[in-house]
Parts: structure tokens; C-alpha cells; sequence
């Protein structure tokens, strides 16, 4: 995740976040500054009197996409930032989700969202409110043998019903065998794990410590699903709040030497009142991966590649007879 040191720093995000394939990162980064320089150079000069540092993440698709002929340009960039909007986010093949696999399965971009009760004292008294936890993620990680859906072993059930189809149904080791050939078969296919990246939103009045926090619990929802982090996985999460704007730099108007607090200050949620937030955000990005998984369709990559979506009648079936 490019800009990340920044973010640390300053616990400020001033740009975009882009996702796309590890081989488009540089793409990424320069389509977010060619955008900003479009946008906010100096109209009389065309100088940019401003900087700023593009918050870039990536996952791989090298087995589903020819990554090394570089398809994502900068314009390609710029056009998602022009196009981005309100609507419901599409989940799946799409984005930087397009050539994700995940747990064995086709995978890619998933989205999900909770609304939770909150309060604000104003003036002495209590104003009940509500704010919105959502996530949006790249998933592009895992084995098949992993897969949870509400805590049953999804992945590991279907490995062993296509060993069935394949061995004699009667022959409790040939079953075993077909098992065992059809996990090495898996771990031939895909050698390298991949690697998630969650990206998590709120409109809850949020300090930069508290957004820390936030991020961190992303792990469980993630671990719900399965994951554990192999060696090598990219799991990477940023979670940012949209409750204050701050003016910084030239713009803000403030003697850099005379420590100020700026107008725009609010405060923020107390820490004792903050859990609710924290389980909607395992529970969304518990969601987010289901989606991705559930919304995929089948793709063929270069040479043949192929990863099949999963079977959603199979899942259905599955998931009602173990609840």
C-alpha cells in the first residue's frame, strides 16, 4: 500500500485509494497525479503549488491475467476516479477484483455495510444518530480446504463430495486418496498464496488512533471466513472516517509556528462506547469476502487457465443442511 507511511504520519488521507493488480501499482500512482495535477495545478500558471503521496494497493492475478503486458494504464485510472459514485459497489469479476482467486475459488471484490446506534451530546443533551460501518475488499487469498460460511467447513465438504464423484463412493480409502490428490492438485495450480486487501469506512467521528484500532479488526471477520495469514499473504487493511474535513497546508490558513485548534473540531467517539463499531466491522468484512466469493463468475486466463466460481446451488445446499 503506497502512501501508508504518510497516512501513519499525519493521520490524514488526502487522495483516492486505488486497487488494481501488483504489476499496475506504478500505473496507479501516476493516473492519481496526473488527475490531481488535471484538477488543482494553478489555473493561471498550470503549477502545482501542492503534493501529494497516491494510496495504492495491489494484489496478485498472474494466473488469471497476463499481467506482464501492463493492460491498466493511467487513463484507465483516471477514468475510475471520474466515474466513481454513490451507486451500490459491483462485486466480483469486476475493478481490481476482475483476475482475484480466493479460497480455490473465483474471487475478487466484495462489499458489504451495518448501520449501528450513536449518540451526540449537544448542548447538554443527547441527540440519537446513527452511523455507517462499510468495507470494501480485493480478495485474492486462501486455499479451498479453508473455506468457512457460518463457521462450516464449506471448502473442506465440497473437496471431499468431488472426491466421491471421482473414487469408488463404497471405498472409504479411495475416497481418502481422491481427497489427498484433489488438496495437491489445488496446491500444484496455485503455488503461491495470495493476499487481501480491506478497505474500511465510516462516517463515525474517528481519531487517527481509534481508525488504527478499527483496521485491526478486520483479522477476526477475515479469520470467520478462513484466512490465516499464510506465509507470503499480503493482508492489508486501512480504515479512514468521512466525520471531519480538515483544511491542511497552504490552504489552512493557520501560522504554521502557533500551535491552533482548528474550528472544525468536533471530537470524537469515546473509546468506552466504541465497540459496536468494531463489531460491524468484523461482520462487514466477513460479508465483503462471501460477496466476492458468491458474486464471481467462472474465468479462463492465459493458456487455459481456468477457476470456476463456486457452485451457489452446492453452497445453499450445504450451508442448510449443517444449520
Amino acid at each position: 500500500m503506497t502512501g501508508s507511511h504518510w497516512i501513519d504520519e499525519t493521520g490524514l488521507l488526502h487522495v483516492p485509494i486505488v486497487m488494481t493488480n501488483s504489476f499496475a501499482t506504478g500505473a496507479g500512482v501516476q493516473g492519481v497525479l496526473e488527475y490531481c495535477a488535471r484538477e488543482y495545478n494553478d489555473k493561471d500558471t498550470g503549477l502545482c503549488d501542492w503534493f501529494v503521496i497516491p494510496v495504492v494497493t495491489e494484489t496478485f492475478d498472474g494466473y488469471l491475467n497476463d499481467i506482464g503486458s501492463f493492460p491498466i494504464k493511467p487513463s484507465r485510472i483516471i477514468e475510475g476516479i471520474e466515474k466513481a459514485n454513490g451507486d451500490p459497489v459491483k462485486e466480483g469479476n469486476t475493478g481490481g477484483g476482475t483476475g482475484m482467486v480466493c479460497a480455490g475459488y473465483k474471487g475478487g471484490t466484495g462489499s458489504s455495510s451495518r448501520i449501528i446506534p450513536g449518540k451526540k451530546l449537544v448542548d447538554g443533551k443527547e441527540i440519537e444518530l446513527t452511523y455507517t460501518v462499510a468495507a470494501l475488499v480485493q480478495a485474492n487469498y486462501g486455499t479451498k480446504k479453508d473455506f468457512r460460511v457460518g463457521g462450516i467447513p464449506i471448502g473442506r465438504l465440497m473437496i471431499e463430495e468431488e472426491a466421491k464423484v471421482l473414487a469408488d463412493r463404497t471405498d472409504p480409502e479411495a475416497i481418502i486418496k481422491a481427497t489427498e490428490n484433489l488438496r495437491l492438485q489445488e496446491a500444484k495450480e496455485h503455488k503461491k498464496d495470495g493476499s487481501i486487501i480491506v478497505i474500511i469506512a465510516t462516517d463515525a467521528p474517528l481519531h487517527p488512533t481509534q481508525l488504527q484500532r478499527l483496521a485491526k479488526r478486520a483479522t477476526p471477520g477475515l479469520a470467520r471466513v478462513g484466512g490465516i495469514a499464510h506465509n507470503s499473504s499480503g493482508d492489508i487493511f486501512l480504515a479512514f472516517s468521512t466525520a471531519n474535513e480538515i483544511q491542511v497546508g497552504l490552504k489552512s490558513n493557520y501560522d504554521p509556528w502557533t500551535a491552533t485548534v482548528p474550528r472544525s473540531s468536533e471530537g470524537f467517539v469515546d473509546d468506552w462506547t466504541i465497540n459496536a463499531l468494531f463489531e460491524a466491522t468484523t461482520d462487514v468484512v466477513e460479508e465483503s469476502i462471501y460477496n466476492a466469493v458468491c458474486m464471481a463468475e467462472t474465468m479462463v486466463g492465459p493458456q487455459g487457465r481456468k477457476v470456476s466460481a463456486i457452485d451457489l446451488k452446492h453452497l445453499r445446499k450445504l450451508v442448510t443442511k449443517f444449520t
